[in-house]
């Protein structure tokens, strides 16, 4: 009889410790801890998304170049299907990083549409000393350029593939105000500007930002694009000069045009 009462307590023992175990396992496979890291390119993604909605073009452009190499395919698969939402400088910065990657086509894919849409882009600033930033530009992918001059199948399906893609998009206007204020007229009016701490920044005394005063009237430094005579047309004309350009091809003249095309 005592046998058989100390098994039986032995076995509500056993049941009991078996009900206390069951939430430990429970809580062990909920554990926060467990789960999967977020993803590394959000840290990045976030900030560009941010610095869009708030019109930091600057801010952007420089997310963009400190995504790291080992995530630069990642970041191309998020970059690509709203590419066409993206100023002519992020599109730049984003062929810098495909370039970066050792992905030459796509790089020289990107390069051409972001300069297209730039050559538009500065055609519609009234300070024409703005329209300097497209030569910057050229200066800047030097590298990517003379890859390009040495590969003539590449460039050439990179610009097709490129101007299939501008024909299917509307530009953007995002960044058309910042660009236009880069010109000497703009670089004058920053001088008038405020300068303003910058939060982590590092090191042991502040750094500051210049910030330009308020535009206020954007007209002042754009101009309707439907008062430029045949925009998208003329720019496609001048791109694909470009290509030739970089080619080593003669050049063939346009028309000569009633209207300056540069204008």
């Amino acid at each position: 009889m005592i046998r058989m009462r100390t098994l039986a307590t032995l076995g509500v023992a056993v049941v009991l410790l078996a009900g206390c175990l069951q939430p430990t396992v429970a809580r062990r496979v909920t554990d926060p801890s467990a789960k999967a890291a977020a993803d590394p390119l959000d840290v990045y993604t976030f900030q560009i998304d941010k610095a869009r909605e708030t019109g930091q073009w600057s801010d952007g452009e420089q997310w963009i170049a400190r995504v790291p190499p080992k995530l630069i395919d990642d970041y191309r698969r998020w970059f690509e299907p709203q590419a066409h939402y993206f100023p002519p400088l992020w599109i730049y910065a984003s062929a810098r990083k495909l370039e970066q990657g050792g992905n030459e086509l796509k790089a020289a894919y990107w390069y051409i549409a972001a300069r297209e849409r730039q050559i538009r882009q500065l055609r519609r600033c009234r300070d024409d000393s703005a329209k300097e930033q497209l030569i910057w530009a050229d200066g800047a992918f030097a590298d990517l350029r003379r890859e390009m001059g040495r590969h003539e199948e590449l460039t050439r399906y990179a610009a097709k593939h490129a101007f299939t893609w501008l024909d299917r998009h509307e530009d953007t206007d995002d960044g058309l105000l910042e660009a236009c204020l880069r010109g000497k007229a703009g670089a004058e009016r920053a001088r008038d500007g405020k300068l303003i701490p910058v939060d982590g920044a590092g090191g042991s005394g502040k750094t500051f930002r210049l910030v330009p005063p308020p535009v206020e009237n954007p007209a002042d430094w754009i101009i309707p694009a439907a008062e430029i005579h045949d925009i998208r047309t003329w720019s496609r004309i001048l791109m694909k000069q470009d290509v030739a350009r970089i080619l080593g091809e003669p050049e063939v003249e346009p028309p000569t045009p009633t209207i300056s095309p540069l204008r």
